[in-house]
């Protein structure tokens, strides 16, 4: 009697099985995966939206100021800034380039002074001293000094009060002074040649104590010889 009972309730349970995996073959087939599987149809439904929202993302998006550039862009920016770099390098390169010296002339210009003397007095004053030093370093100074000059030449000169003659001799004393001084700052005495003109070539004609201040003078004058 006891096996009888097992057995039937063993039936019973066959028999609920079978109608439950009826139940579930039933579902599967009428109403579909995608319901009968929420998280299987939820998961393909994304994966079939996802390349079309990506793309309408990447359409419509505006450049994200966080955006890490790739390597290719910084790369090629660190090659420009290395371009600007070496611009900048040559650039201060040629800044640093001395410019060249201007081609000398073909013969050194001649060049002049005037020497002023008291009246009466062959004797060179202070003012015109460092005139007569002026000439004689601008002189010495030049590159082709003492081969290519020529001459220098000292004229002395006097107003019109006294006589010719003496005038004359007057304008000799200060040529003289004049060329010493000419060789103490090393013009050679072969090249310096001194005359006198006494009264006869004033620079100012009047009577007045101004122009008889301007003609006592002694006029310095510069020849070099011309280059081939």
């Amino acid at each position: 009697m006891l096996a009888l009972s097992r057995s039937h309730h063993s039936t019973w349970a066959v028999v609920v099985l079978l109608i439950g995996l009826a139940d579930l073959a039933y579902l599967d087939f009428v109403v579909g995966p995608e319901v009968f599987r929420p998280r299987a149809a939820a998961a393909e439904l994304t994966a079939r939206v996802r390349p079309t929202s990506i793309t309408i993302s990447s359409l419509n998006a505006a450049p994200s100021s966080n955006t890490v550039p790739s390597s290719n862009t910084v790369s090629s920016s660190n090659s420009t800034a290395s371009n600007s770099d070496r611009t900048v390098s040559n650039s201060d390169n040629v800044a640093n380039v001395d410019p060249e010296p201007p081609p000398s002339p073909s013969h050194p210009p001649p060049t002049a002074a005037t020497a002023l003397f008291a009246q009466d007095s062959a004797k060179l004053n202070i003012a015109s001293v460092r005139e007569v030093e002026r000439i004689g370093h601008a002189i010495t100074s030049e590159k082709t000094f003492p081969e290519k000059l020529h001459e220098v030449l000292v004229v002395g000169h006097a107003d019109n009060r006294g006589t010719p003659r003496y005038n004359a001799a007057l304008g000799r004393k200060r040529a003289d002074s004049t060329a010493r001084q000419l060789r103490r700052l090393g013009i050679p005495r072969s090249k310096l040649r001194i005359e006198s003109r006494g009264e006869t070539e004033p620079i100012d004609s009047r009577s007045v104590p101004q122009a008889w201040a301007r003609n006592r003078r002694v006029e310095i004058t510069v020849h070099w010889e011309e280059q081939p």
